[in-house]
């Protein structure tokens, strides 16, 4: 199978000045039930232009989004699009989905306003390796 990538909106609009969860994904109400399992998607690569910092948390779920279990979080520093000598760093962060029947990707934001936030989220199939 060739690698399909497909690029998702981002929903939960651009987190303020609290400490709240943004639902930036959920395959429950973004691609629901049988959409979701029948495209396959093996891979997630998220990717931000973020102003401050947040923690980015991915969960599972094995019963349509009734019971979501938390699978991986990570803390993200702020990088306002930071350019480097070696380019502008902003990390992909890439998460694993193969056998999850539902999934979520949610921010906890880090108690300020992003600005700028510039969120990407990528779905793919056909890639159960790893980005590199």
């Amino acid at each position: 199978m060739p690698i399909e990538d497909v690029s998702i909106g981002v929903s939960g609009g651009t987190p303020g000045a609290d400490a709240n969860d943004y639902v930036l994904f959920d395959s429950t109400k973004h691609l629901s039930g049988a959409i979701w399992k029948s495209c396959g998607f093996d891979r997630a690569q998220f990717i931000v232009n973020n102003a401050q910092a947040g923690i980015l948390k991915s969960y599972w779920s094995p019963d349509g989004g009734t019971t979501w279990n938390l699978n991986s979080w990570t803390a993200v520093a702020a990088n306002s699009g930071v350019v480097t000598g070696a380019g502008v760093a902003l990390t992909p962060y890439d998460f694993a989905l193969s056998g999850f029947p539902d999934w979520k990707l949610i921010w906890t934001n880090g108690g300020s306003a992003q600005n700028p936030w510039q969120p990407t989220l990528t779905l793919s199939r056909g890639q159960k390796q790893a980005s590199v």
